[in-house]
């Protein structure tokens, strides 16, 4: 259940991203593979682990995730360099990441224990 909620938010976004955004096609394959590796990715590894272990997996998965889109937005956003904003850009990011997981977790153990 938790697989089908995590692809569902992460289309949910990626739709709305590319809808609200005017960038260019090149712009939003990062954006939307960056959000594949911060969210999708660890959400289905740390689906069974218990929540310490999650939270790791997450934290993880979020900083790579990141630090993938910083890497790369600099070739195709002018004037943006690596690590550039990192000090608002980078603990954003990665609550905003943690924050998306325990939602999707909660949702997950809501419509588990509703079956």
């Amino acid at each position: 259940m938790q697989y089908s909620i995590t692809i569902a938010v992460f289309l949910l976004l990626s739709l709305i991203a590319v809808l609200i955004s005017g960038a260019p096609l090149k712009v939003h394959a990062i954006d939307i593979s960056a959000l594949f590796i911060a969210l999708v990715i660890p959400s289905m590894i740390a689906y069974k682990n218990d929540i310490k272990k999650s939270f790791f997996i997450w934290f993880l998965g979020g900083i790579i995730g990141i630090l993938y889109w910083d890497m790369l937005a600099t070739y195709v956003i002018v004037k943006k360099e690596i690590f550039m904003g990192w000090y608002i850009l980078y603990p954003i990011g990665i609550t905003s990441i943690m924050l998306l997981q325990i939602i999707i977790k909660f949702i997950s153990r809501q419509q588990h224990n509703a079956l």
